[in-house]
């Protein structure tokens, strides 16, 4: 009651923001016990978790903003493995598991399947071609793709300006509040979920919603709108499958992105870690972090 009326009021006052550090927040194996904002976050046991209880002691997560220092993280002994996360660009990846079969390194690269769904977001509000590129900067495969699109536009006469920002510049100011005409990043999410936050019209940020929303381009149909709302209403799995089709077959219909593509998962663990899974989709590989051991 005391921050609703304020924007963002919620984000910006609750203890996961203000407190993180308070037990009383989680119910997994772990608790978080410290933070240390663009450095790292400490994991510790939490002795009130109901299930099995965890083999590490203590797990660091250490931010690297740059991935393409990662692996000198991870060979210099700053790291022990690398994230799905924010970790190696797919092409990293191929590249560091060629090296750790030809040298024999300690660790293995896993690839999995997955649903991370790379696009090119336009801002549908946007009545000219002055176009100008973002995307988070450090991701080698995205300038790598950047390159090859300024390339094939300016052969039909339009000049594609690149302009890559910081992670936390990208998405917490520039694509939330619409401050792009093309933006590039994924989206990963699990298949049954609704997509109201990314295609309702409702859910377009504005100043008005307190940039609620993650309907970054602008899309508007009433057609997706409607079926969006009976999916959330449907419970027959079947009738589920058939509205999800319809919001797909409207989607590829009106294209308000330009698809990338799509890509596995990958990490980089050490060989004598044993019960990791990684999963192909929202869910991270810290969900079953409590069946870890070495």
């Amino acid at each position: 009651n005391k921050y609703g009326s304020k924007a963002e009021g919620y984000d910006l006052n609750s203890l996961y923001t203000k407190n993180p550090t308070n037990p009383g927040l989680y119910f997994g194996p772990y608790v978080i016990s410290e933070v240390k904002l663009g450095s790292h976050l400490i994991f510790t046991p939490n002795p009130y978790f109901y299930g099995k209880a965890p083999e590490f002691k203590k797990i660091i997560f250490k931010l690297v903003p740059n991935n393409a220092t990662l692996e000198a993280n991870l060979r210099s002994g700053i790291i022990d493995m690398i994230s799905s996360a924010a970790g190696l660009g797919l092409d990293q990846a191929v590249i560091f598991d060629r090296k750790v079969k030809s040298e024999n390194l300690p660790y293995s690269v896993i690839f999995e399947d997955g649903v991370v769904y790379a696009h090119i977001d336009l801002n549908l509000d946007s009545p000219i071609l002055s176009l100008n590129l973002l995307a988070a900067a450090g991701a080698k495969l995205n300038e790598m793709i950047e390159v090859y699109l300024q390339e094939k536009f300016k052969a039909i006469g339009v000049e594609l300006l690149v302009k890559n920002e910081p992670p936390r510049v990208f998405f917490g100011e520039t694509v939330s509040h619409r401050k792009f005409d093309l933006a590039m990043y994924s989206w990963v999410s699990v298949p049954e979920s609704s997509p109201r936050s990314t295609l309702h019209s409702s859910m377009i940020p504005s100043a008005k919603n307190s940039w609620a929303g993650q309907n970054y381009p602008g899309y508007k149909n009433t057609e997706v709108d409607h079926l969006i709302e009976k999916l959330e209403e449907e419970l027959n799995p079947q009738k589920r499958a058939s509205l999800a089709k319809k919001i797909i077959e409207a989607y590829v219909r009106d294209i308000p992105v330009i698809p990338v593509y799509y890509r596995p998962n990958n990490c980089v663990i050490p060989k004598a870690l044993k019960n990791f899974r990684l999963s192909g989709h929202v869910f991270y590989e810290t969900l079953t972090a409590e069946n870890w051991t070495l």
